[in-house]
């Protein structure tokens, strides 16, 4: 579980707390970073899926907020590389079907080749 600071000094001008959150962990977004945070964000849930995200929090001894907030910046994070991981493949693919119709005409020796095979296989 990630280790979490947090100031109680509340900015007039914005209403926010700055929150310091140190996570353990190799990939670059788990470092060390400063975050303020100024949006809300609601949703509507039933009354099980808020006893089951309050049980969730609870057993991981975090606050309803702060599970929530983590769990989907996680998901978030996921669907967004996936994301551009799928973008990067499609761009790959045009780049290889491009090669493929810019490819050169066969040579003689290359038909001759083909012809002798399909002698062979008749």
């Amino acid at each position: 579980m990630a280790l979490k600071e947090k100031s109680n000094i509340k900015s007039k001008s914005t209403g926010s707390y700055k929150i310091k959150r140190v996570v353990r962990g190799k990939h670059p977004l788990h470092k060390e970073a400063t975050l303020t945070k100024r949006e809300r964000l609601e949703a509507r849930v039933s009354i099980g899926q808020k006893r089951l995200i309050n049980k969730a929090a609870a057993l991981q001894g975090r606050s309803v907020s702060d599970f929530v907030v983590s769990t989907l910046d996680k998901e978030a994070r996921k669907i967004v590389h996936d994301f551009e991981a799928l973008e990067f493949s499609l761009k790959e693919k045009q780049a290889f079907a491009a090669a493929l119709e810019a490819a050169p005409m066969p040579t003689d020796k290359l038909i001759r080749a083909f012809e002798r095979l399909a002698q062979l296989n008749s």
